[in-house]
């Protein structure tokens, strides 16, 4: 057995370091700066933590909040690469500040999360075109889908 555990522990780190390298290709590859900016708007302080802590390790600068309206003015005071929105939150709804981000600036690059992603809240991101991510959800699964969001520009639901 201590084979096997070493063998998993292995690919674990050999998954890990090829994530860390598409993601830090994707940061090197962008022109206008050396680091990406993460914006994170979720109600549950402890969850805001731990993204950031996942996205931190993989360079990049987070800023989070767990007030939506204090999220949507950050979202308009300051440009971020990547927009991470709880849906369900007091004020506004993540779907609502992703409608509005992707009305205003079309390129914008959104990660909807929830622990309710049932097929409505699925169709409603596909159709504001973001992805959606279901709590409770890996580090890898979140790797991933940034580093899909970042690099297509047709995002999809996980």
């Amino acid at each position: 057995m201590a084979c096997s555990a070493k063998y998993k522990e292995e690919k674990l780190a050999v998954f890990d370091r090829a994530i860390v390298g598409i993601f830090f290709a994707h940061i090197s590859s962008r022109q206008s700066a050396e680091i990406m900016n993460v914006l994170i708007v979720d109600d549950d302080e402890s969850f805001c933590r731990l993204l950031a802590e996942i996205l931190e390790r993989k360079g990049a600068e987070v800023s989070w909040t767990t007030d939506s309206l204090e999220g949507y003015e950050m979202s308009r005071r300051q440009p971020y690469d990547l927009f991470v929105f709880d849906v369900r939150m007091p004020l506004f709804l993540g779907t609502e500040l992703a409608e509005g981000l992707k009305r205003d600036r079309p390129g914008t690059k959104i990660i909807l999360i929830s622990a309710f992603a049932d097929d409505s809240l699925r169709k409603i991101s596909q159709k504001i075109g973001v992805p959606l991510l279901s709590k409770p959800f890996t580090a890898e699964s979140l790797l991933e889908t940034v580093e899909s969001t970042l690099s297509n520009p047709q995002e999809h639901s996980k």
